[in-house]
């Protein structure tokens, strides 16, 4: 029998900015949860178009690396121990 052929990835490779962009989006997001988009921009010194297209990115992943709710981002599977929940 054939070994079954992979699928090539769709699409063109990521620029390594883009991934390191995302990276620090991410590492900040760890470090600072529940924070909004102005808030992220902010603390990283990334452009604010540039933390949404991060965000996005961020949040359509498989498995989701972060989920927002309501205009507040955090870490998937974290949101849970945000301070505003430690303290209830």
């Amino acid at each position: 029998m054939s070994e079954p052929i992979e699928a090539p990835a769709k699409g063109r490779p990521r620029p390594a900015a883009t991934i390191e962009r995302d990276g620090t989006v991410l590492k900040w997001l760890t470090e600072n949860p529940g924070k909004t988009r102005a808030e992220i921009a902010a603390g990283t010194s990334i452009a604010g178009n540039e933390v949404y297209l991060s965000l996005y990115r961020l949040s359509r992943a498989d498995p989701p690396a972060i989920v927002k709710s309501g205009a507040k981002w955090s870490v998937a599977g974290a949101a849970e121990h945000t301070p505003e929940h430690a303290a209830a």
